[in-house]
This record gives C-alpha cells, sequence and structure tokens, in this order.
C-alpha cells in the first residue's frame, strides 16, 4: 500500500492528518508502460528477497525476521542497505549487495531520484478478500503533525527575515506496521541544503499510528507533502 497523506501546511490551512480515514480499496490490474514496470519491479523484489533468503540460510539463520531497506542512486552508486528488528548481521547483508545493485537500476522510474526497495521477512497473513477483491485499508495516521509544523516555523523564524520559502518539500517515508518510520529521504529538495537536513533530522520526531489492511497491521510507503507558505 502507498499512501499520499495531505499535504502539511505551515499556516495550518491543510486538514488533519488525524482526519485521514480508511476506505475499501481494490487492486486493479495495470496495464501498458505501467504493468511492464510493475512486472519488472516486482521480479527484482522477489530476486532480491531469495537472494537474502540464501545469504542467511548460508549464515546459518533459518527463520530471518525484520524488514531489509535498499536505496541507490540510479547510476548505482551510494547504495544503502540496512535490516530492522532483523536477526541478519552486516556481513550477511553486504554479501548481497552487489547482487541487488545490478538488479534494482534495471527498475524504469520516472523523473530523478534514488530507488529505494523494501524487503520484509515475518509478513503477515491476511484473511480472505471479500467476494468484490475489495481490502479495506487505513492509512497510516500522522499523531504529532503539530511537532513537526512548530519545528519548521521555529527555524525559518531564527533565520531571519532574509529567509525565503520554497513551494513545497516531498516527504517519503517507510511506516513500519506498528507506526515507527524506518527510513526517510526527500523526493523533491527544497534547493536550500540546510532546510532539507533539518527536514529529514525531524522525521525521528514523527509518531504515527500504523496502517492496517483488513485489520493486520501493514508497512506502508508514505509521500508527505510538506507546504511551506
Amino acid at each position: 500500500m502507498r499512501v499520499l497523506l495531505c499535504a502539511l501546511a505551515l499556516l495550518c490551512t491543510a486538514p488533519s492528518l488525524s482526519a485521514q480515514g480508511c476506505s475499501w480499496e481494490r487492486d486493479r490490474p495495470a496495464r501498458g508502460r505501467e504493468a511492464r514496470e510493475d512486472s519488472i519491479r516486482k521480479s527484482v523484489q522477489a530476486a532480491n528477497r531469495q537472494a537474502l533468503l540464501d545469504a542467511a540460510t548460508a549464515a546459518g539463520v533459518r527463520e530471518p525476521r525484520g524488514v531489509v531497506v535498499f536505496s541507490v542512486e540510479r547510476n548505482g552508486s551510494d547504495p544503502f542497505l540496512r535490516i530492522f528488528e532483523g536477526n541478519l548481521d552486516a556481513p550477511t547483508l553486504t554479501s548481497v549487495l552487489p547482487g541487488i545493485v545490478e538488479r534494482a537500476v534495471q527498475i524504469p522510474q520516472r523523473g530523478p531520484g534514488r530507488i529505494t526497495l523494501f524487503t520484509r521477512f515475518d509478513t503477515l497473513p491476511l484473511p480472505p478478500a471479500r467476494a468484490d477483491g475489495k481490502r479495506h485499508e487505513c492509512p497510516p495516521v500522522l499523531t504529532n503533525r503539530d511537532v513537526l509544523q512548530s519545528a519548521l516555523s521555529n527555524w525559518f523564524q531564527q533565520q531571519g527575515p532574509a529567509a525565503t520559502l520554497p513551494g513545497t518539500i516531498h516527504l517519503s517515508m517507510f511506516v513500519g506496521r506498528d507506526g515507527r518510520v524506518l527510513h526517510s529521504e526527500l523526493q523533491r529538495r527544497s534547493g536550500n541544503a540546510a532546510l532539507d537536513r533539518f527536514t529529514l533530522g525531524l522525521v525521528p520526531m514523527l509518531t504515527f499510528r500504523g496502517a492496517t489492511v483488513d485489520g493486520v497491521p501493514a508497512d506502508v510507503w508514505v509521500q508527505l507533502p510538506i507546504r511551506l507558505r
């Protein structure tokens, strides 16, 4: 599940994220270019998962746990690989990194930016779908919006009257099924490196009520546009 949360504006012009509601959703079959891109991404994800499982077996780990977060620039540089709440050590992860990078850069992606993939080992089974195929999806809820809003407001006040406001920063976060942000990156930068670093530094302060699918806790990739006014 991918979620676009409503924009967070410094002047409180956006509706509260706590009002974000649940809905009945159904996966719609992709077509054309979207279908091809989706097929490649799923194939890469499956190959990465199998490589990690094989590495875990070779290391004597019979039942790997946790979430592996992988991110790399489109040209294959600056790869990032980390496991959260898992039982795989750094050498095991490092051994599969070259193969993951090689497969990841094959994924078509529109526009610039990093390629980010996630592998959850200890997945939770979903109940059978309804007859119409719909699932009851509840997105994560940001419970301390005011903290983020206040921190950004204070940052601009400290910069003085010469500070200029960019339009919108797009913050991308992987929110684990327990509501913790496991990974974050700026999908659209502000043009102010200091502001970008400050915004990313605020992420550990954020608290979410986790997402669910048919009542089962779920990991979710969240896009949060921060509109600065």
